[in-house]
């Protein structure tokens, strides 16, 4: 807009020197040769094009310029932490509101003018992604399910899209990096609105070229879904049942519990095949080798860190149920998931505490609280499953009977019926299996 304005005025600018040039002229000279005024005023218009013309080449270039972009950035590291300080909503249907509405006004005509702001705002959605699961996998029971927000997702991505390609025509070199993020943040939104019967389509994910990514949160979210699919795969082909598509709304209700899945596939890893059995395996340690790399990429990030060590551990525990040997010890890894979870949990606790001289239980601090207390029910749970002794964060045994864990405190202080209700699903198999 300010560039028109600045062309409209040097359009006036010359009239006005033409008639002010001719009239000088004229009183000079009365008789002043009609050639003469013509010369002028095509002068004159030859200066108005080449301005015209100098604003537009300098405007699209303003445009498509990416200097400075974070998405380029191989030291960018989001302060997740704000997210969950900003959003004080308890509300469930509030605070998931509200972050898909900031992720919306991002692509506002008004708020993208550059190539620049457009990947800044790509890669701010892509930062958005580690607090999906959040707010899509919910509570049946409360009727807060993916359906909400399936339509405000497309139409998110149809924004974003519609964006990329208005200035993919302008500056088509530029966009690879773009384009490859886009199609990563699409893939994690649709994953998270898949129920846990179904799975995405992988070849959206496999077709993304992750190696062009230079920016740490980019890297930590390809590695970390890659992983999670070849985590998937293997579970896939060493209980079968978990990878079956249930066409009754019942049968997909009925999802096989965790603990369950772990005793079939210790029941039948002598009986697997060895294609199928040495396939899994390689699947398992293609998973774990893409958590590790997306823990180098963490820095301080505690969220992030406690997320990809649980999802480490499940593959690291499925590769020692079928007796292989690895490195790093799947104890050790979830009970650092479950560190980073209470350290994080913590923190924003002691900010709340501060800032406003009371703590508070937001809806997303509630999230993670429950995300921690999965994954210490999880461990249970594994540890039953292959008769381990049941061990807090630190390692130290806390019970020496299963059945006494019942009455610890430990387990009683979990939530109970969490927003996202996965502590209430795990908690009701362990005390049906100790009971």
């Amino acid at each position: 807009m300010k560039r028109k304005k600045k062309i409209l005025i040097i359009e006036v600018g010359a009239i006005i020197t033409g008639i002010f040039a001719f009239a000088l002229a004229y009183l000079i000279k009365p008789e002043i040769d009609i050639v003469a005024i013509i010369s002028l005023y095509v002068a004159l218009g030859a200066l108005t094009i080449s301005l015209k013309t100098f604003y537009s080449i300098d405007e699209v270039n303003a445009i498509s310029r990416m200097d400075g972009n974070i998405m380029e950035n191989p030291n960018y590291q989001p302060n997740l932490f704000s997210v969950v300080l900003n959003y004080t909503d308890s509300d469930y249907k509030q605070a998931a509101s509200k972050i898909m509405e900031h992720m919306e006004d991002l692509f506002k005509k008004e708020n993208v003018q550059s190539g620049a702001h457009l990947a800044d705002s790509v890669q701010e959605v892509a930062d958005m992604m580690i607090f999906v699961p959040f707010l899509i996998r919910v509570n049946k029971d409360k009727n807060l399910t993916a359906d909400r927000y399936q339509k405000t997702i497309n139409n998110l991505m149809v924004t974003i899209n519609c964006r990329v390609k208005k200035y993919e025509a302008i500056s088509d070199g530029s966009c690879k990096l773009l384009n490859e993020t886009l199609k990563l943040v699409e893939y994690v939104f649709y994953y998270q609105l898949k129920s846990a019967q179904e799975k995405a389509d992988p070849s959206k994910l496999l077709d993304i070229r992750g190696s062009l990514f230079v920016n740490p949160v980019s890297i930590i979210l390809y590695n970390d879904y890659l992983g999670l699919y070849y985590l998937q795969e293997a579970i896939g082909l060493l209980d079968p049942e978990t990878k079956e598509e249930k066409k009754d709304k019942k049968e997909k209700d009925k999802k096989k519990l965790l603990g369950e899945s772990t005793e079939f596939i210790i029941s039948q890893r002598d009986k697997i095949d060895d294609d199928t059995k040495n396939l899994a395996i390689s699947y398992l340690e293609t998973a774990v080798r893409l958590f590790k790399k997306a823990l180098e990429n963490v820095g301080e990030d505690t969220i992030w860190r406690a997320f990809i060590c649980y999802n480490m551990s499940r593959a690291l525990f499925n590769l020692t149920i079928l007796n292989v040997h690895t490195n790093e010890d799947w104890e050790k890894v979830i009970n650092e998931s479950i560190v980073n979870w209470h350290i994080s949990n913590l923190t924003v606790k002691d900010i709340f505490k501060a800032k406003y001289n009371d703590p508070i239980d937001t809806w997303l601090l509630i999230a993670q609280k429950s995300q921690e207390d999965k994954v210490k029910l999880s461990k249970f749970i594994f540890q039953i499953t292959t008769k381990k002794p049941l061990t807090d964060h630190h390692g130290n045994i806390l019970v020496d009977n299963y059945h006494d864990i019942l009455s610890h405190d430990y387990f009683k202080n979990t939530i109970d019926d969490d927003p996202l209700a996965r502590t209430k699903k795990l908690k009701e198999e362990i005390i049906k299996r100790l009971s």
